[in-house]
């Protein structure tokens, strides 16, 4: 059953990739959210991934960069604005700089408004301004995927964080 449900949720997640057709959400927005653009070398914050603005979100998959010699991933969950019933990719990688991770809400209605979709905490470790961004992948070109009940992608405008540390 569980590997039933594993497919399910890779199929609502790779199913936008591979369609043709798109659900219109005019104004859904998924913006980086710092709990602070500055901190000290040494200091943790948070980095949220919230959407504004969404329409029958049912799953997504993002993919983020940072520079690894400024910043290191403490740790990962979920925002709280979908429930996942799934979790088909949680993984960062402090060497690379980069963050994957994927849900899938099966059992629940459609998430409507805003709200958090992911919640990183990270660690400053040198001075500098650091950049946390989308990252370009073979699933998802832009770095992110939202999705419909029906596996149609939700298109969404994009937007990057700065975070100066100081020494």
């Amino acid at each position: 059953m569980r590997f039933l449900h594993f497919l399910l949720a890779l199929s609502i997640l790779l199913l936008p990739a591979c369609a043709t057709e798109t659900t219109t959400n005019d104004g859904t927005v998924l913006n980086l959210l710092a709990s602070s653009n500055s901190v000290k070398v040494g200091e943790t914050f948070i980095l949220i991934l919230q959407v504004e603005g969404v329409s029958g979100l049912t799953a997504f998959e993002t993919h983020l960069s940072f520079d690894p010699a400024l910043l290191e991933v403490v740790s990962i969950q979920p925002g709280g604005f979908l429930q996942p019933d799934f979790l088909v990719q949680e993984t960062f990688d402090n060497a690379a700089g980069t963050i994957d991770y994927a849900a899938a809400q099966m059992d629940r209605p459609p998430a409507q408004g805003s709200g958090a979709l992911l919640q990183v905490t990270l660690r400053a470790r040198a001075s500098g301004t650091a950049l946390i961004r989308f990252r370009e992948t073979p699933a998802a070109p832009d770095g992110v995927i939202l999705a419909d009940a029906d596996g149609y992608a939700i298109q969404a405008a994009l937007g990057d964080v700065k975070i100066n540390i100081s020494p």
